[in-house]
């Protein structure tokens, strides 16, 4: 296998120590109980596959493919071992020996052929814009839809484009050059695929003059702004996520929050957007200006947040486990009294507002850009 040298000498510091500190806030752990689904036995089954001591199949495979890449582990590891990054890496060295989930190979092969992991028309990606929408033909900003927003949660995106237009903000979308981000492809292995949308998307942005990209997903924002320099170079703009831009917006008295929402909320910290990017305090310095609101913080927040167990590619490979977490997260915000979770992730959204739906929970959810929108009106 051909594994990094960072890479080998983490797995080597995991091994010499062994302290297990990552099962504490693991998702994956608790609910299914094997130590070789927790960073400290997952590493060991990597050593021992770099190291030619163990053979590959399908169920190790699966081991890796089980997580969720949240970054709690890496969180909470005393030696700052990469372990999001070790996971990826096997993922990407299993893939290319052809170990992939089924699962996985259906959402890739849409991704491919209509860029997006839906299977939904390309045309279709902008047809949640409202006819009266201002989006201008050129501008220095550019929002960035994402998939899931577009086809599964075009209240997000909707929601996107009134805060905008209610900032006077000038703005631009890239369609129909928008193609998938490509984090869905690179969580589970497929590098390939991934640097042929990378490279799209970053030449699609370049080629409009866009020196600034907003997007309303976590996912894409982390794959924008974090990725895609790692592995196509240099990206010639900046990536703000929505949370971010509206925090600008109303220190700089361009977006205005006048509309009292009277809800008791909560604040799921998405993964991608809190451990894996730091941004934890601007969607609740946003929440906390809409008049109304009253936040209430669930007893694992910000950087021990729970995750809702639909990243890394587990909703789509191991859909009842990914249940099972998000329902634990559920029983986070209930506990603490919420009438609502808020969150700054459609993939999020989507797997929340699913989970509500089917366990009749009261709880209702919405996304951050949703509640900003309301109070804008």
């Amino acid at each position: 296998m051909n594994i990094p040298k960072s890479v080998s000498n983490d797995l080597i510091l995991c091994s010499r120590c062994r302290c297990g500190f990552c099962r504490t806030g693991c998702t994956t752990y608790p609910i299914l109980g094997v130590e070789s689904l927790t960073a400290r036995g997952r590493n060991a089954v990597a050593l021992s596959l770099k190291d030619g001591l163990i053979g590959v199949s399908q169920g190790l495979a699966e081991r890796f493919l089980l997580c969720t890449t949240c970054g709690f582990c890496k969180e909470r590891c005393p030696l700052e071992v990469d372990t999001v990054k070790i996971t990826e890496r096997f993922r990407a060295e299993l893939a290319e020996k052809g170990f992939t989930k089924p699962e996985h190979d259906s959402f890739n092969k849409r991704i491919k052929t209509v860029h997006n992991p839906y299977g939904e028309p390309h045309e279709e990606r902008m047809k949640w814009l409202p006819s009266k929408t201002q989006v201008a033909e050129n501008a220095n900003t550019a929002y960035f839809v994402g998939c899931t927003t577009a086809y599964r949660r075009p209240e997000i995106a909707e929601a996107t484009v009134r805060m905008l237009n209610a900032a006077d903000v000038e703005f631009t979308t890239l369609h129909p050059q928008e193609w998938c981000c490509g984090s869905p492809s690179l969580r589970v292995g497929r590098r390939d695929l991934f640097l042929e949308l990378a490279k799209h998307n970053v030449e699609a942005i370049a080629r409009r003059g866009v020196t600034r990209v907003v997007t309303s997903c976590a996912g894409c924002y982390r794959v924008l702004s974090r990725d895609y320099p790692e592995f196509v170079g240099e990206i010639p703009f900046d990536v703000f996520h929505t949370s971010e831009f509206a925090e600008e917006l109303l220190k700089e008295g361009r977006l205005r929050l006048l509309k009292e929402v009277p809800k008791r909320v909560t604040y799921h910290d998405p993964c991608h957007l809190g451990r894996h990017a730091g941004i934890y305090e601007q969607p609740r310095q946003v929440l906390k200006s809409i008049p109304g609101i009253e936040l209430v913080e669930m007893l694992k927040s910000r950087e021990n947040a729970r995750c809702c167990g639909a990243g890394g590619g587990v909703k789509a490979g191991f859909p009842d486990f990914s249940m099972q977490a998000v329902k634990r997260r559920i029983e986070e915000a209930r506990d603490v009294g919420a009438e609502s979770i808020v969150s700054t992730c459609p993939f999020c959204a989507h797997h929340f507002k699913e989970a509500l739906h089917m366990s009749g929970s009261p709880l209702e959810f919405y996304d951050l850009t949703e509640l900003v929108a309301e109070t804008i009106e």
